[in-house]
């Protein structure tokens, strides 16, 4: 007999891994096209591409602060921004 896996944390809200999208691929984002509305492109815990309908391409990320959203623009697509806010950063690496 199965017996379901219960999902339950006490004390913190941890949400499930399948409640975020896959991340986006660069061919994904080359791939999106303008359209005449504005786009979001969802990459997860708040970081999203904005497709513009002038094909203007800028990473933002939605945050909360004291109980309030906050929105903050971290430059414009291509960059390589997924690659350093993933993954084990660059500790230890020297800077140039």
């Amino acid at each position: 007999m199965d017996i379901p896996i219960l999902r339950v944390h006490i004390g913190v809200i941890k949400p499930l891994k399948e409640d975020y999208p896959m991340p986006l691929t660069d061919t994904a984002i080359r791939a999106a096209k303008p359209t005449e509305k504005v786009q979001k492109l969802f990459d997860g815990k708040g970081l999203y591409l904005l497709i513009t309908p002038g094909s203007t391409k800028s990473w933002r990320l939605k945050y909360h602060f004291q109980g309030k959203e906050k929105l903050i623009s971290l430059g414009t697509y291509p960059c390589d921004l997924p690659k350093r806010g993933k993954g084990k950063g660059n500790r230890g690496q020297k800077s140039h």
